[in-house]
């Protein structure tokens, strides 16, 4: 778990280095907040829980003989492409998946 946790944080650091640089000095006071380690650490959070939502909707659809829902993944996959690799779940759908974990 460790390791997985600092390969993300290595990836956190490769964003800020690509967003957070002015003339080749960090800056985090004139560029986005959001841009960077933020969007990158809440992607990886995001995307497993809203692929999660798409396979636990086959398990229930399939022992009821019911009708999957397409659109779960196929919403995953339009954020993807329209955020150009970026999944963000909002702040109020990040705190209902992580609750009690995560708290405001």
């Amino acid at each position: 778990m460790w390791e997985y946790l600092h390969f993300i944080d290595l990836i956190g650091w490769n964003e800020d280095v690509k967003y957070h640089v002015t003339s080749s000095k960090p800056d985090f006071e004139t560029v986005d907040k959001r841009t960077g380690r933020v969007n990158t650490i809440i992607s990886i959070i995001s995307a497993p829980l809203m692929v999660s939502n798409f396979i636990q909707d086959i398990i229930q659809k399939t022992k009821n003989y019911g009708i999957i829902d397409v659109n779960l993944i196929t919403s995953t996959i339009q954020k993807f492409t329209k955020s150009r690799g970026i999944c963000v779940l909002s702040n109020r759908d990040l705190s209902e998946y992580l609750h009690p974990y995560l708290v405001e």
